[in-house]
């Protein structure tokens, strides 16, 4: 997979194959931003929930939401 990476980039156009050059890839996982008001995430807490799952997601954010800092 490190071989496969590297490959991507120009610069190892001139390496060598089977050179002794260690290879190190780090990977992670994709990043996503999800943008929204607090006025739509304190009204999307108080709408009602559609499923066991969302009911606990929900609960869950009112509860980080009434935090303290």
């Amino acid at each position: 997979m490190a071989v496969l990476e590297f490959r991507w980039h120009a610069w190892v156009d001139d390496m060598e194959s089977g050179a002794v050059t260690p290879l190190s890839v780090s990977v992670k996982p994709t990043v996503t931003t999800h943008e929204v008001s607090s006025r739509q995430l304190e009204g999307w807490t108080a709408s009602t929930p559609k499923s066991p799952r969302e009911t606990a997601l929900k609960s869950r954010v009112r509860e980080l939401l009434q935090q303290k800092v």
